[in-house]
């Protein structure tokens, strides 16, 4: 019987990571963004990487969930929390497209898809009386997808606009760190209120939220572990 067991939980461990490996790409890994930054204003430049990765290009970055929706209203001496999230067609790039590095290898000329979330805060505004002030503020990748409750922020990235029928990326890569986010805002002369006018995320390598492991790690250990509780079941049963 416990043969039987231990052949069963077996099987269901294999086909576990068959299917792991048939959804889940090779180069689909987390990557730790340590160096430099995303900024918003009247496009979306973005030039940030980590660990094998790097992006550089100008995104259109209109639409979404930006500061100009987030960020406005804002009394003075009352903190908040900013999230903000740009994916699809928020994130196509201007003019021929980005540059990509990875593992070394350059790749001119890709285009984005994926999304980018950004929780900023606690944003705090002086309670100065000031018209335009300069707050600084902690940023992070979510941990866990707000809008689509996957880890992190997911980048696929393509050697032709997605648009024009280009499917199945080169790369995917889950984005996490963070950094400090520097707002400049305005006082708004009809309301006791502040408005953004532009934000800058600027990553840093003092970031320490962990990196998760890959998906298939973690269920595999799982099911490995699932072995072991079963082996363990069988020796109590088996003592007089």
């Amino acid at each position: 019987m416990f043969r039987h067991r231990v052949w069963k939980a077996a099987v269901w461990a294999g086909l576990l990571v068959t299917n792991l490996s048939t959804v889940a790409r090779a180069d689909e890994m987390p990557v730790l963004i340590t160096t430099g930054s995303i900024s918003w204003h009247c496009c979306l430049p973005i030039t940030f990487g980590g660990d094998g990765f790097s992006i550089t290009g100008l995104f259109v970055g209109v639409g979404g969930v930006e500061p100009s929706a987030t960020m406005t209203g804002k009394p003075a001496g009352v903190p908040f929390t900013s999230t903000n999230h740009w994916s699809g067609l928020d994130l196509r790039t201007t003019g021929t497209g980005a540059t990509a590095v990875v593992n070394g290898t350059t790749y001119e000329n890709v285009f984005v898809g994926g999304d980018i979330t950004l929780v900023t805060g606690p944003v705090l505004i002086p309670t100065t009386g000031e018209q335009a002030l300069t707050v600084q503020a902690p940023f992070s990748f979510p941990s866990v997808n707000p809008v689509f409750q996957y880890p992190g922020s997911k980048l696929f990235i393509y050697d032709r606009p997605p648009a024009l029928g280009s499917e199945v990326p080169l790369f995917v890569f889950n984005l996490f760190g963070g950094g400090t986010a520097t707002i400049n805002f305005l006082h708004d002369p009809s309301f006791p209120t502040y408005n953004a006018q532009s934000v800058l995320w600027q990553f840093s390598a003092s970031q320490t939220d962990p990196v998760p492991e890959p998906a298939s790690m973690v269920l595999l250990g799982t099911a490995v572990a699932g072995l072991v509780a079963v082996r363990r079941r069988q020796r109590q049963r088996d003592q007089p």
